[in-house]
C-alpha cells in the first residue's frame, strides 16, 4: 500500500484496512478513474436521480463495489 498510494495514509479517517479495500476496488487500472465522480460511481456511492410523478429526488446508487461503499461509510 505504501508503494502504490502513500497519500491515502495522510487522509484523516483512512487506516490501513480502508486504504487496502479502496486500492483493491481501483485495481490494476487506476487511469480509468479520471474524476472523483467516476470513483464514487465505481463504489456505488454516487447520487442517482429518481422521480415519481412531480416529485424528484436523489438516492445513493446501490450498484458498484459494496465493500468499498462500506469502507467509505455509506452502507451499514
Amino acid at each position: 500500500m505504501e508503494r502504490h498510494a502513500p497519500q491515502l495514509r495522510g487522509v484523516v479517517g483512512i487506516g490501513p484496512d480502508t486504504a487496502v479495500a479502496l486500492l483493491i476496488t481501483v485495481g490494476d487500472t487506476p487511469e480509468r478513474l479520471d474524476s472523483e465522480a467516476s470513483f464514487a460511481a465505481l463504489c456505488g456511492v454516487s447520487p442517482v436521480e429518481r422521480s415519481s410523478g412531480r416529485r424528484q429526488f436523489r438516492r445513493l446508487n446501490r450498484g458498484g463495489d459494496r465493500q468499498a461503499a462500506h469502507q467509505l461509510g455509506s452502507e451499514p
